[in-house]
Formats: C-alpha cells, sequence, structure tokens
C-alpha cells in the first residue's frame, strides 16, 4: 500500500506582534500575514473524525502562542513556527511557513517575506 498524503493550507493569517531587529520594531505592534502549508500522513485511509487528521485550529492556535514571543530575524521566527508544528503531530511530515512583514510608516515597499520549509 502506498502512503497518500494530506496538504493543509492555512492563507494570509493575520497577526499583529513585535519582531525585528530594531528596537523601534519590537515596541510597536507590527501586521503580519502568514502561510503555512503542511502535509501528514493520516493514519487511516478514510478520515472520518478529527482524531484522524491534523487539526488546522490547534496550528492556528499554535502560530498565534509563537507570535507572542518576540525575536529579532523573521528567519528566526519561521523556524520555531516549523518547529512546533512538526511536534504538534508525528503524522505531520513536512512543514512550510511564509512570513510577511509591513514596513513602519515612511517605508517605501510594500512587505518582506521569509519562507522556510521543514521536513521529517
Amino acid at each position: 500500500m502506498k502512503n497518500e498524503t494530506v496538504k493543509i493550507s492555512i492563507k494570509e493569517l493575520e497577526v499583529y506582534s513585535r519582531h525585528g531587529y530594531f528596537e523601534k520594531e519590537r515596541k510597536l505592534r507590527q501586521r503580519f500575514l502568514l502561510d503555512i502549508e503542511l502535509q501528514y500522513i493520516p493514519i487511516h485511509k478514510e478520515i472520518s473524525n478529527l482524531s484522524d487528521c491534523v487539526d488546522y485550529e490547534q496550528v492556528i492556535t499554535l502560530i498565534h502562542n509563537v507570535m507572542k514571543q518576540s525575536v529579532m530575524l523573521l528567519e528566526t521566527l519561521a523556524q520555531r513556527i516549523n518547529e512546533s508544528i512538526m511536534a504538534l503531530d508525528s503524522q505531520i511530515i513536512s512543514s512550510r511557513v511564509a512570513i510577511r512583514k509591513y514596513p513602519l510608516v515612511g517605508r517605501k515597499f510594500n512587505y518582506v517575506q521569509v519562507e522556510k520549509t521543514l521536513i521529517r
């Protein structure tokens, strides 16, 4: 029997938090949009109960909790989110997070994005 995978995508999860290299970035709550993609191998071929799959509401709660811990670099933040997602459930075989950070007033770009993938 071949393993089948399921992919869950969470698009544009909006979170306000304090992350950045400069002190003023860590003082002010800033807008972040996150795209999360994870793949898992289900325990049962037919998924009929929430206990048979990865609960995306748990993933969203986990992300909000990780985002509360201020870091200087988005790369660090993406790594922490990926590691937390992978630890959530042994069925998960990969996690990809893309974090978009919007500039403080006066900057001349739309956003910066960092993307990291972790594979078990």
